[in-house]
């Protein structure tokens, strides 16, 4: 059920954050071994998330953020001697300068902090970002692929039933307009599913290959003609749809398939017939 397919797709961030799918969702996985990768997939990604831990603040942390805001209110409280000229835009303090500023006025005087605890949150800084760097890193190299590869699986799969639904629809249509496959100049492309739609054979999400990203409805993204007399119908995807050098075809008769490398070039070659 594509419709199913996409909502579970939909669902893959929820489930990286622990969504645990339920009711329809979790019958349509247990039967959809595409389904089923994206669920295992995120479900691996937000286990490995949640077991980063991010570095603990210092315990002097909320003192000297309020000894920073009384300085501040401090400084602009300060009169200004006569005739002084005040910058517009005072320059700004680095995050290094800032982060040395250990001992700041206050209710009670503190003393200053040596000057290699500056060093050591700004290691501690740079070692939680080098793990969330690490955990991107590991989810591009192990999980990316595999969860772009079931979908484009699943959507091989969608792009093969549209097909078989629309030669269902070409078949039933020249049984009922036996003239229309003698006429001159055969109904094709967007003619030919115009009159499919509009006759009630076809709906018009069936022309659209769900790889192909915007398609809207009614575009078509089919090789579609009406077969000459006595010849199967042929129905297939634009080539490119499933990238370069692969195919989705169905023909009267046979079950769809998906032509790759030298198979596809014969089946050109011939053709497609």
């Amino acid at each position: 059920m594509p419709e199913l397919c996409q909502e579970i797709e939909s669902l893959a961030p929820e489930i990286i954050r622990g969504h645990v799918l339920d009711g329809p969702h979790a019958a349509h996985v247990e039967s959809c071994a595409t389904c089923a990768k994206v669920v295992q997939g995120a479900a691996a990604l937000g286990r490995d998330l949640a077991s980063v831990e991010a570095p603990e603040p210092t315990e002097d942390l909320v003192a000297r953020t309020l000894a920073r805001v009384r300085l501040a209110d401090a400084l602009a409280a300060t009169p200004k001697p006569a005739g002084e000229i005040v910058p517009q835009r005072p320059r700004r303090r680095t995050t290094a300068e800032l982060l040395e500023t250990w001992a700041l006025p206050g209710p009670a005087p503190r003393v200053a902090a040596p000057e290699g605890r500056a060093f050591l949150r700004l290691t501690i800084q740079a070692a939680a970002a080098l793990v969330i760097v690490a955990a991107s890193v590991f989810f591009t190299l192990e999980f990316y692929p595999a969860y772009v590869s079931a979908l484009e699986e699943r959507n091989v799969h969608g792009c093969q039933e549209h097909l078989e639904a629309i030669e269902n629809a070409i078949i039933r249509y020249v049984k009922e307009h036996p003239d229309a496959v003698a006429a001159p100049e055969p109904l094709q492309g967007l003619a030919l599913r115009d009159a499919l739609v509009k006759g009630g054979y076809a709906r018009e999400e069936d022309f659209l290959c769900p790889s192909v990203r915007g398609a809207r409805p009614g575009a078509n993204c089919y090789l579609l003609r009406l077969p000459p007399r006595g010849s199967p119908v042929v129905v297939s995807d634009h080539l490119g749809n499933h990238g370069g050098s692969a195919l989705n075809v169905v023909r009267e008769g046979s079950k769809p398939e998906l032509l790759e490398g030298d198979r596809l070039w014969a089946w050109l070659a011939e053709g497609r017939k």
